[in-house]
């Protein structure tokens, strides 16, 4: 079957209908109709044409809108030449600013040189550099006398070369023995301080914090010493915890001990410990009164002391004290309780059945680790000790420093044990009523801990003398060296190149002196001339010099000003150069919109729409207008 078209051309209906004035735009429709089969595709196409009216009006806004562009841009174009004026006004007043700057500096030259004090200080200039001249001349031919000397020690040299030989040789020898003595007195004493050291070290004690006054002050008056102030306070805090800080655990001590069952060799270690400790602060405090003999007086660990501690830790178990330590609690216990003193029979016994009781001090657990008896060691044991006399000796301002002093002024020192399932330690301070009637009894006699801080001392002092030794080496080695240097360079060959050297020396100095003399004698003549300026300085000179540069002021602050004014001016027009910029820039972005719209309205819009209708009643191809 063939397809069958239709085409039809219609104008809008407005036009059509209505017969509408021809300015009035219109629109054209196109109606295309097309059978396939039994359905009809109609087409229809629909042109929008321009309105002319709008378009006109389009282009009368934008010949408006030209003109302003075109005023906009003449007022650009003359405040530009108008900022490139007040530029060209800047640069030339900029000008005249220096060329008045120089003016006036020169002005000011002219004042400062026409003025008698100006002249003055020049003259004593003058005089200063012909004092100088002089005695640098003096000085010249001081060298050159020496020089002189020397030129003659050099020949004498060389006519005896074989006995200036000898000489050296004879130094060098002398120097090496020296150099050997001290070197051998720089090795003993070294040797010493290696020694000291190393008791130093093998004591392990750590060394003593600095005790400030208010502290001996506190362990003085006890409880009458007023209260200490919050800084006082703090700075004891951080004493405490500096001291605290010092201990050290050791390899040495670190082993395995039972606190219930010590050996006497450990009680004594612990003793003597605990001694030297108490002693680093006994110098420190003591350092505040050295007629307090107590104070100044060592402790030392002894036989009869330990005794002592253990009948206390005895007569306290035996009297119900049961403040112990339990295997979860610290090594030490903090507890105070009272000295027992034994009696020293006739049998050579000590009794602890008839004692004196005396205020003592027992080991804090407040800043030990916990220890229990089976993981306790020698180390755990020295660090609870230290932690106690370092609490007693810093921090005892609230007992009155009771406990502090107890330490402090004890001649004797103990450490005990019990062997009782739930053993204690005790600091235990011991003298004797009986101990003077028995001063050669070996079991009385004390068993010196080595003082460490005197051994400090002794090692500070020693580290002094080798420090002395080994600059005295230095300085020999550098003798010798000398001495070897003047022996080799002491030859024929050498002492000729010393005399050629040390006749250069002495050319160069005369040299010198006679630069030095023309020298003088033109600072001289400068110096002459200034006089002479100076006597003639003219009052008239001075007034006409002192116009001028008030002249030259004038005129300089005058194109200071100038200049403000044209920098005021050029920035006023460069301001209007922005402004008329921005005006221009607007104006046309204006324009470019204007034109965009004109351009939108003088656009044909055609739209095509397509649409399918089921043909109900075919018609023949010649009633639907198609052509064969």
């Amino acid at each position: 079957m063939k397809k069958k078209t239709l085409t039809a051309l219609a104008l809008g209906a407005a036009t059509v209908a209505t017969g509408m004035a021809s300015n009035i735009h219109a629109d054209n429709v196109t109606v295309t109709k097309q059978q396939v089969g039994d359905e009809t595709k109609i087409t229809t196409t629909t042109t929008k044409e321009a309105d002319q009216q709008k378009v006109a009006q389009d282009k009368q806004a934008i010949s408006s809108q030209q003109k302003v562009v075109d005023s906009a841009k003449s007022s650009l174009d003359s405040a530009k030449a108008n900022a490139s004026s007040t530029s060209q006004a800047v640069s030339s007043a900029q000008a005249k600013v220096d060329d008045t700057k120089k003016a006036l500096d020169n002005a000011k030259g002219q004042v400062s040189k026409g003025s008698s004090s100006a002249i003055k200080q020049q003259v004593a200039q003058d005089q200063n550099q012909v004092t100088q001249d002089k005695q640098d001349i003096s000085n010249t031919q001081s060298s050159i006398q020496q020089d002189q000397t020397k030129v003659d020690q050099d020949k004498q040299a060389i006519a005896n070369v074989d006995q200036k030989a000898q000489q050296d040789q004879q130094k060098l020898n002398d120097d090496q023995g020296k150099l050997s003595d001290a070197q051998s007195t720089l090795n003993n004493d070294q040797g010493k301080l290696n020694d000291v050291n190393a008791q130093i070290e093998k004591a392990a004690v750590p060394a003593a914090v600095q005790i400030p006054d208010f502290l001996y002050d506190q362990y003085k008056e006890g409880d009458n010493a007023p209260l200490l102030s919050s800084e006082q306070g703090t700075e004891q805090t951080n004493l405490y915890m500096q001291a605290i800080n010092e201990f050290k655990s050791t390899d040495a001590d670190n082993y395995h001990v039972d606190p219930r069952n010590l050996t006497n060799d450990q009680k004594m270690e612990l003793s003597k410990f605990a001694a030297q400790v108490i002693n680093e602060y006994k110098q420190e405090y003591g350092k505040y009164d050295p007629s307090n003999k107590e104070l100044n007086t060592s402790m030392n660990a002894s036989q009869i002391a330990s005794d002592v501690a253990q009948g206390q830790a005895d007569y306290m178990s035996q009297n119900g004290y049961t403040d112990y330590m339990q295997n979860d609690d610290p090594v030490v216990s903090n507890y105070v309780a009272n000295n027992v003193v034994p009696k020293y029979n006739d049998n050579g016994k000590y009794d602890f059945t008839h004692t004196t009781t005396y205020n003592v001090t027992t080991p804090s657990a407040a800043n030990s680790k916990k220890v229990t008896l089976d993981n306790c060691t020698m180390n755990d044991l020295k660090q609870d000790l230290y932690d106690t006399i370092i609490h007693d000796v810093i921090m005892d301002d609230d007992h009155g420093f009771a406990h502090g002093r107890e330490l402090l002024t004890s001649q004797y020192i103990g450490i005990a044990s019990t062997n009782m399932n739930d053993p204690f330690m005790v600091i235990t301070p011991a003298w004797n009523a009986d101990m003077s009637n028995a001063n050669n009894d070996s079991y009385m006699q004390t068993q010196a801990a080595p003082d460490v801080a005197a051994l400090r001392n002794q090692a500070s002092q020693l580290q002094n003398t080798v420090n002395a030794d080994k600059q005295t080496v230095s300085d020999l080695t550098n003798q010798v060296n000398a001495d070897k240097a003047q022996l080799e360079a002491d030859t024929p060959a050498g002492l000729e190149k010393q005399l050629q050297d040390d006749q250069a020396k002495l050319a160069n100095d005369q040299s010198a002196l006679s630069q030095a003399q023309q020298k003088l004698v033109k600072d001289e003549a400068q110096l002459k001339a200034d006089q002479a300026k100076l006597n003639s300085v003219s009052p008239a000179e001075v007034a006409q010099a002192q116009q001028q540069l008030k002249e030259a002021q004038n005129n300089y602050n005058n194109a200071v000003k100038a200049l403000n004014d044209a920098q005021s001016k050029a920035n006023a027009s460069n301001d209007k150069v922005a402004k008329a910029q921005q005006n221009y820039i607007n104006a046309l972005n204006k324009l470019n919109e204007l034109k965009q719209v004109l351009e939108n309205d003088e656009k044909e819009i055609t739209t095509t729409s397509v649409k399918w209708v089921k043909n109900e009643h075919p018609v023949t191809t010649s009633s639907m207008g198609n052509q064969e």
